[in-house]
């Protein structure tokens, strides 16, 4: 539930990142009554022309406004919180793998503990047979005392094995069972019977040590979190460059509701462009930022990810590959748990009884 939760929240994030670069608009409707006093300048004005002391004010009125993404802030922050879903999803992918894999050695193991418990019982129903028989030896003067001391001991040595099979079967049916989340001996009961253990799908041929690590979620999420912080630098970057936004404003205001929506009453507010500009240098640039192209190459240390015709300070680094080829492959790898928990179903179902209902 909590890598769920966690996806979610990746998931809404980056939805408000990408709803950032679309404009946005408020509606507002106010009324409000007011009684002015006679004893401030402006009361004792408005007395002297005649106007009321109490007055109604009605306002409705609507903004919009909208940044415009000219040098890549937002469409880069869009990026960010995208790989970070990414990344929560590659990591919800993981924990489901666990599970699985938790679930499959459980059931392995309950397999394997009730085929011991069964072998340990056939031999203390043996060693059970070769006491009587030593004893009747004895009886008749054929075998010894110490001859029939080792058999007892013999059966007692395979009769202690026998409970801590049980108690270890107990355990595993009891993991079993939190980890498919559900009520306590649910599968003691369904996996009663005993059967053979089923055989475990083997891994393709064709599949390369890379393409088995590609696959690996936690190596998918390290990817798509370098993405992201990727994607942070050109938002960094991009705040050395002017925020550009328009807005407006229009709406109605009357001092009777009967007269509100009136050509008298609009009140436009012309477009409006507001351009806000942030100046910062770093430490020790004076002039140009990294001075000639020799020192660039040794001076900067920034990647440049930001807006397209954008100068400054350049440094190769590896390329971080793209959203769709991570989606792809954790779509890829969801396929892959989901038939590895299919096959694990269809196993609990041969294995269970066939009176009981199972998962």
């Amino acid at each position: 539930m909590a890598s769920l939760a966690r996806v979610a929240q990746a998931r809404a994030a980056a939805s408000a990142a990408g709803a950032k670069l679309a404009p946005s608009a408020d509606f507002s409707v106010q009324a409000s009554a007011v009684r002015q006093s006679l004893e401030t300048p402006i009361g004792a004005i408005g007395q002297g022309f005649g106007y009321p002391r109490d007055a109604r004010i009605y306002d409705v009125g609507a903004t919009a406004s909208w940044e415009l993404d000219l040098f890549g802030g937002l469409r880069r922050g869009a990026q960010a919180a995208r790989a970070e879903a990414q990344a929560a999803e590659a990591e919800r992918l993981g924990t489901r793998i666990s599970v699985c894999a938790e679930s499959a050695d459980a059931y392995f193991r309950v397999r394997g503990d009730q085929a011991r418990i069964t072998v340990a019982g056939e031999q203390i129903q043996v060693e059970s047979r070769l006491v009587d028989l030593v004893r009747q030896r004895r009886a008749r003067g054929v075998s010894s005392e110490r001859e029939v001391a080792q058999a007892e001991a013999l059966l007692k040595q395979a009769q202690t094995v026998l409970p801590l099979l049980n108690i270890d079967l107990g355990a595993q049916l009891n993991r079993l069972d939190v980890l498919m989340g559900v009520q306590p001996g649910t599968y003691a009961k369904e996996l009663k019977t005993s059967r053979e253990i089923p055989t475990i799908p083997g891994i393709p041929d064709n599949d390369q040590p890379l393409d088995v690590l590609r696959r690996r979620p936690d190596i998918i999420a390290a990817e798509r979190r370098v993405a992201a912080a990727n994607a942070r630098i050109g938002v960094a970057l991009s705040d050395y460059y002017p925020k550009i936004s328009l807005s407006g404003v229009l709406g109605f205001e009357s001092l009777s509701s009967s007269h509100l929506f009136s050509a008298e009453a609009f009140q436009p507010i012309a477009l409006r462009c507001c351009a806000v500009a942030l100046i910062r240098l770093r430490s020790g640039e004076r002039g140009s930022r990294c001075g000639s192209r020799s020192r660039r190459r040794s001076a900067c240390a920034l990647p440049v990810v930001g807006p397209s015709g954008g100068r400054g300070c350049r440094k190769r680094v590896p390329r971080v590959g793209p959203d769709r080829a991570a989606n792809s492959r954790i779509k890829g790898r969801g396929r892959l748990v989901d038939s590895s928990a299919r096959s694990f179903t269809a196993i609990l179902r041969v294995g269970c009884n066939s009176a009981d209902r199972c998962p």
